[in-house]
């Protein structure tokens, strides 16, 4: 995510990332956010014997217009050297830096990152209104903001969860002061790993520039642009003992989504990719954390045509939303339009699911996290089941100024992409709700209707017998009713009758699950059965 500060701008990153200006001997103000990026997808494992499936990112235009390559790495478009009326203030970083490491416990510098925030303090010192972060070449499509182009290009892959801000003061205690009072209210509770932080002195006045950022995985250094089609081996090693299980997935040129053949050893990994064809390719590395599945890094490459120009765009000024049911409506107009463009059939709205998502997305803010493992519901299958809903469900969360916003940098993120573009989903539930800082907080969870479920309790007594009643919506193979793994009566053929009607006495107190699926016809009387609802009750004394 992206927020930006009025003199301080702070971004964070796992959906964001701040930027802002202020005149040198004015306050800032309150932080006023710019553009999110999404985290992670979470999938259900739907097949008793297939491994989840993960999502995905959508087509990348092309540059309307002829533009340079990027030769080597970008630069910031100011020089290193300070000039005769700028110095740097050696003691004063070094309260800066005292000030992080008791915000930001364990937090390490990372010196190449110090290097752009130097460049960037010079850089609005000079002019306190040029406040982006420049890269010397012109762009286009979805890409990175100048800052994190700026990162990559020295060989650094950090996750999403960036944050900058900058300061200026003629009030040395006044500007330590507002330092420490706007970092920590930015911080949230997603972990920093590194800083890049710089203190530059011109005339009666300081300038900070800072970069917090997260390194989850540490990659070789690899080209952003390449001349044609090649044949790369990335090579990394995972950073941060938080995390595990990379995965690595590749958006094509031609929309599509590829999954890469990561092998590991330790926290070492490697994986091919295959640069075919001429276009944009948006690769990203997927890793399990504390709070779910999360993108560790998502980058462009660009093959035989200009890098995407940076996304500076200034963050607009919040205006009244519409109410719940029109968001929704347009949300589900996005993502349609989306799949369509993609050849793939549209989801219906499914009012219980809108629930359960209007209620993650209202606990992230209220609970100050951003995952899709609440921590006090749990999954995104829990959170379901807490609305009535037994069919399992895929979760995409995004932070964004704007649900345009917002599905454009789902689309971006291989991983969110191919779980938005599934061709099997029928339904989807929607939420969005506003925090205090303005941003969207947007929970998407999709499922496949395979069957018509009367509604199942949350809590049974023990001895007690339920009847699970449904429907098939399929007249071919047989379905199947399981308890705790347990197959319950015989598998019904569908050819016969699509309606079931199955007793089951529960014996035992504790957690039970239930889970329905369907079979093609059996082969040798052996089925393989998909399972499309998973419930969990409670037995009581």
């Amino acid at each position: 995510m992206n927020m930006r500060f009025s003199g301080a701008s702070m971004g964070t990153i796992l959906s964001l990332t701040l930027f802002a200006c202020q005149p040198t001997n004015q306050p800032s103000q309150q932080p006023s956010p710019s553009r999110s990026m999404p985290s992670a997808s979470a999938t259900p494992q739907v097949q008793s014997s297939a491994s989840p499936t993960i999502p995905s990112v959508g087509p990348v235009s092309t540059p309307s217009q002829p533009m340079p390559q990027l030769s080597g790495n970008p630069q910031i478009s100011v020089p290193v050297k300070l000039p005769s009326e700028v110095s740097a203030d050696v003691s004063f970083r070094q309260d800066i830096v005292k000030i992080l490491a008791q915000l930001v416990p364990d937090v390490k510098e990372e010196p190449v990152v110090t290097e752009i925030t130097r460049q960037h303090a010079l850089q609005i010192a000079m002019n306190p209104k040029d406040t982006n972060f420049k890269v010397l070449a012109n762009y286009e499509p979805v890409a990175a903001s100048g800052l994190q182009t700026l990162i990559l290009s020295r060989g650094k892959y950090p996750s999403d969860n960036l944050l900058s801000a900058y300061f200026s003061d003629s009030n040395r205690e006044r500007l330590l002061q507002r330092f420490q009072q706007q970092v920590s209210d930015s911080l949230g509770v997603l972990p920093y790993t590194h800083y890049g932080v710089e203190v530059l002195r011109k005339d009666s006045s300081w300038f900070i520039s800072l970069v917090l950022l997260t390194e989850i995985i540490g990659l070789d250094q690899m080209a952003l642009t390449y001349s044609g089609p090649q044949n790369l081996l990335i090579k990394g090693q995972l950073l941060n003992d938080r995390y595990s299980q990379p995965e690595g997935l590749v958006t094509l040129p031609d929309g599509t989504i590829e999954e890469l053949k990561l092998t590991s050893s330790g926290k070492a990994f490697e994986l091919p990719l295959s640069l075919k064809s001429k276009g944009y390719y948006s690769f990203e590395i997927n890793v399990t954390g504390p709070l779910g599945p999360q993108p560790a890094t998502n980058f462009v490459l660009a093959v035989g045509v200009p890098y995407p120009q940076p996304d500076n765009a200034p963050v607009p000024s919040p205006t009244p939303l519409p109410d719940l049911t029109q968001l929704r409506s347009r949300l589900l107009e996005l993502i349609n339009r989306d799949r369509q463009a993609m050849g793939e059939a549209v989801v219906a709205a499914e009012s219980q699911l809108d629930k359960a998502s209007q209620s993650h997305s209202e606990e992230m803010i209220a609970q100050g996290y951003i995952g899709h493992n609440s921590p006090i519901v749990g999954t995104p299958q829990m959170q379901a089941n807490l609305f009535g809903v037994s069919e399992l469900v895929a979760q995409n969360i995004a932070i964004s100024r704007s649900l345009e916003n917002s599905q454009k940098e789902l689309m971006s993120s291989p991983g969110h992409r191919k779980t938005m573009l599934k061709p099997d989903w029928t339904h989807v539930g929607l939420g969005v709700a506003a925090s205090p800082d303005g941003f969207l907080y947007i929970t998407q969870n999709f499922f496949v209707r395979r069957f018509e479920l009367d509604a199942l309790p949350a809590k049974v007594k023990v001895g007690e017998t339920i009847h699970i009643k449904g429907k098939a919506l399929k007249t071919v193979g047989a379905a199947g009713v399981f308890v705790n793994g347990a197959i319950q009566g015989s598998p019904l053929d569908l050819a016969k009758t699509t309606s079931f009607d199955i007793p089951v006495t529960f014996s035992q107190v504790g957690k039970q699950n239930v889970r329905v699926g369907l079979s093609d016809p059996p082969v040798n009387n052996a089925y393989q059965f998909t399972f499309y609802n998973n419930w969990n009750l409670e037995v009581i004394p």
